[in-house]
């Protein structure tokens, strides 16, 4: 059956006067008169239940009104799309992407164009639950957008988890994204933004389709470069998934990249960008810890290229690499022992077994990352 669909253009009201909603409500056609009626500041209580397609355009409240979940994750939607919106909040809900004949892997569960202002917290951003990302699409598009803050939420079982292009002033915190076939969060152009508290696990990238995962990444193909950028206190482990990088910042077109802050960041995988930033003014590089799995021929890392004044500071990781950069300072840094078997090999670094309070195998906890020393370098859990 066709999931119903919730249209809701642009209403004339009363100046100073609304119907504000009365009570939860229990399907689309419900949450449609109470979107209709709300007024600034009012929150809407959903019932446990399918809420199909949600379709707004051209709306603005001046307080944020609120889509509350009356139990967490059990109001689901199965598209949102929001053009022209500002001042909404999706509290507790649920959408659920389920590919229909002929929509491909780059079909969006949630697609914001334009407007601001905007929340998803507590929120679900779910693919076909079979635990299989390869037939999924994207969990949330944002573009030109400013003002959104996604926090507490989870990307499951996507394509890939969300993408931000062409907007400002986000926060992207304290998600958990899991079982993804490509990225986990993706950027591109954007100005003023937090990543923060994040944790990525077990992506299955597909090599026959060309995937090419990171965790985070930012990119300047057929768009601008970005600026003011905070990435900290991001766990990001391969766990049983496959290859996927850490934290990627590439300029294809040769843009230069604005400020950017890493720091405090985990990552342990097989590839060989841990953290990567390439063409950025002033990039700061600092109390992150960057290794690979035990027995894998790649050393992780740090790389930065074609940079400018860069600092990396207090970091632990394989490999420290530099290419056509200028001006860097790197600086009371911690070197690893990390080829051979279980990290065997003593060529250079320090063995991890003597860095870390615990066992380091793919299946650890974070916690085993924390240096002994408590005057080392690297990520501390926050």
């Amino acid at each position: 059956m066709k999931p119903a669909t919730v249209v809701l253009l642009p209403l004339l009201l009363a100046a100073g006067c609304h119907a504000a909603p009365r009570g939860p409500v229990a399907d689309a056609d419900g949450l449609a008169a109470a979107l209709a009626a709300a007024g600034p500041g009012d929150t809407i209580i959903l019932q446990p239940g399918d809420y199909g397609r949600l379709q707004l355009r051209d709306k603005s409240w001046d307080r944020p009104v609120t889509l509350r979940a009356a139990q967490p994750g059990t109001a689901r939607f199965a598209r949102i799309a929001l053009e022209n919106v500002r001042g909404l909040i999706f509290d507790g809900t649920g959408l659920d992407l389920v590919l229909g004949a002929g929509e491909g892997e780059r079909t969006r569960g949630a697609d914001i164009r334009g407007g601001g202002a905007l929340t998803f917290r507590n929120c679900a951003f779910s693919g076909t639950d079979d635990g299989n990302p390869d037939n999924d699409g994207f969990g949330l598009n944002a573009r030109g957008v400013d003002g959104l803050t996604v926090e507490n939420c989870t990307f499951r079982n996507l394509f890939r988890g969300a993408v931000f292009a062409q907007s400002r002033n986000l926060r992207i915190t304290g998600n958990q994204v899991d079982t993804l076939r490509s990225d986990g969060f993706d950027f591109a152009e954007v100005d003023t933004a937090l990543i923060a508290g994040n944790r990525f696990r077990d992506f299955f990238f597909s090599a026959e389709k060309g995937d090419h995962a990171d965790f985070i990444q930012f990119w300047t193909n057929q768009a601008g470069p970005s600026a003011n950028i905070t990435i900290r206190d991001n766990i990001m482990l391969q766990g049983k998934g496959r290859y996927a990088q850490g934290i990627f910042i590439r300029s294809e077109s040769g843009a230069r990249y604005g400020k950017f802050v890493i720091q405090n960041n985990l990552y342990q995988g097989i590839s060989l960008h841990g953290i990567t930033i390439d063409a950025a003014d002033a990039p700061e590089i600092r109390d992150n810890t960057i290794l690979n799995l035990g027995g894998q021929k790649q050393q992780s890392g740090i790389n930065t290229q074609r940079t400018s004044n860069a600092i990396v500071e207090r970091n632990i990781a394989c490999t420290f690499n530099s290419r056509e950069d200028s001006g860097l300072i790197q600086r009371d840094n911690l070197l690893l022992a990390c080829r051979g078997p279980h990290f065997g090999a003593r060529d250079a670094g320090r063995a991890p077994g003597e860095v870390f309070s615990g066992s380091i195998e793919p299946a650890a906890r974070p916690e085993a990352f924390v240096p002994r020393d408590a005057q080392a370098p690297g990520w501390r859990p926050r």
